[in-house]
């Protein structure tokens, strides 16, 4: 399935998780903040988001890498760029806050920061 995301209808219901990797970091802030609420409002039992941690050992260390792999350049420079557009853990939490959202953010090897929510579902009534 293609399209815009804040588009989506749920024809068959809810999904239970949402799981998002290396998307955010191609929204503007504001836009960052509207697929926070999107992905709170769209998820019957919770969210994850993985991007990428803007820091400079991995803004060098990725061009480092990628000369030592011999990765084509348009490779490299496509990483570069979206290492140098990515986030630290407090622009996670600002926009959490923005979002009026409260959600888990943890760091992860290969420079990643992981931000997500589980949600405690009401006891089913019979």
């Amino acid at each position: 399935m293609t399209g815009d995301v804040f588009n989506y209808d749920p024809v068959l219901g809810l999904p239970d998780f949402i799981v998002s990797s290396h998307f955010t970091h191609h929204l503007t802030d504001d836009g960052v903040v509207e697929f926070l609420r999107w992905a709170e409002a769209n998820s019957l039992r919770g969210w994850h988001i993985a991007d990428l941690h803007r820091s400079a050992v991995a803004f060098y260390g990725f061009q480092l890498l990628g000369a030592a792999m011999g990765w084509h350049r348009i490779t490299v420079n496509d990483g570069v760029i979206s290492i140098a557009r990515a986030f630290r853990r407090q622009e996670w939490q600002t926009y959490l806050d923005m979002a009026d959202l409260n959600a888990d953010i943890f760091w992860r090897m290969g420079f990643r920061y992981c931000v997500g929510r589980r949600k405690l579902l009401a006891a089913a009534t019979s």
